[in-house]
C-alpha cells in the first residue's frame, strides 16, 4: 500500500516540539511516498506538523473544530471529535504523540483504528 497522506495529533502542550518534528522527519524518510499532511491546526504538536509540511512543500489540510465540514449545531467538544474523524478519514497513517489517559488525541487514535489506518503511537 502507498502511504501519501499523514495526519500528525498531540497534545497542544508537548513538552518537546523538536522531539516532534524528528519524529515526523523519520515518519517521512520511512515512507517516502508521503506529500500531504493533515492536521486540526492547534498550538503544539499541530503547529509543528502544519510548518513540517510547509518547508517540505508538502500539501496541507487543516480540519479546525469551525472547519465548514464540521457541523456549525455540535457543542464545542462535539466539534472536536468531529474534527478527528475527519483528520482519521483523510489520512493513510496517522502519526500521535500521546502520554494522555483521555481526551482529543486517544479519540483520534480511536478513529484512526474505525477507519483501519496505519498508526504509529509515540507514548511520551
Amino acid at each position: 500500500m502507498r502511504y501519501e497522506i499523514l495526519a500528525v495529533v498531540g497534545s497542544r502542550n508537548h513538552p518537546d516540539l523538536d522531539y516532534v518534528r524528528e519524529m515526523i522527519t523519520q515518519t517521512a524518510a520511512k515512507y517516502p511516498a508521503l506529500y500531504g499532511m493533515v492536521s486540526g491546526g492547534a498550538a503544539g504538536v499541530d503547529t509543528v506538523a502544519k510548518q513540517y509540511a510547509l518547508d517540505s512543500a508538502w500539501e496541507y489540510l487543516e480540519y479546525r473544530a469551525t472547519h465548514p465540514l464540521v457541523p456549525a449545531y455540535l457543542s464545542p467538544r462535539d466539534a472536536l471529535i468531529y474534527r478527528n474523524t475527519l483528520i482519521a478519514a483523510t489520512c493513510d497513517i496517522m502519526l500521535a504523540f500521546t502520554k494522555e489517559t483521555r481526551g482529543g488525541t486517544l479519540d483520534a487514535i480511536a478513529q484512526a483504528k474505525r477507519f483501519r489506518r496505519k498508526l504509529i503511537t509515540i507514548e511520551d
